[in-house]
């Protein structure tokens, strides 16, 4: 199967809601600002998206088998795959930088590919005793890291993986998984995908 387009698109209602989730105020002024991000991701991810997409079932050997997937941009809220979801607010109210909301959106990517390309959850076993989250996103962070190398270079992975360390206090997981990545190297763990 041929790889999905990703289809960027505004709910008002969900957009509302994730925003009163974690205490932020919404108002009409949101989506007005939100639509307007999301012609500029449009534009961003339209010159990646046919390599960053290819890419996974060939590092893989796996193979897309969704033919569109729907990405909700909110303003406020946390990036996550199903449905697949990418904010462009941070916590404090700033506006997220292209790079870090297409870092976003492929890290979240490669949750919906592994998800629903057969990857085998079983895979997760060889890291018990990990947190179920840091298990969760090896092979993802392996992944991430290869693209990200591939078509952003290592300045790119660098601020990733910094931004993990940055908040490190809240969510530890998330650099315990590149401390893993980086000792077993992504190449390997990208192997055990195939298997």
């Amino acid at each position: 199967m041929r790889s999905p387009a990703v289809k960027f698109v505004y709910s008002y209602p969900y957009d509302r809601t994730m925003s009163g989730l974690i205490g932020k105020e919404w108002s009409f002024k949101n989506e007005g600002m939100v639509r307007k991000q999301i012609k500029l991701i449009e534009s961003a991810w339209a010159k990646l998206e046919g390599n960053v997409l290819k890419e996974m079932p060939r590092a893989t050997g796996l193979k897309w088998k969704v033919k569109e997937i729907r990405c909700y941009v909110n303003s406020y809220g946390v990036p996550f795959s199903d449905p697949l979801t990418i904010t462009i607010l941070t916590k404090t109210g700033s506006k997220k930088t292209m790079d870090r909301i297409i870092d976003n959106l492929v890290h979240e990517l490669i949750h919906v590919f592994l998800s629903t390309s057969g990857f085998k959850s079983s895979q997760l076993k060889k890291f018990k005793k990990e947190s179920p989250l840091t298990r969760t996103h090896i092979f993802v962070h392996a992944l991430h890291k290869h693209i990200l190398l591939k078509f952003f270079g290592e300045e790119r992975l660098r601020k990733t993986v910094d931004f993990s360390n940055k908040i490190k206090s809240e969510k530890p997981e998330y650099a315990r998984v590149w401390e893993i990545v980086e000792s077993k190297g992504f190449e390997n763990i990208i192997k055990e995908i195939k298997v």
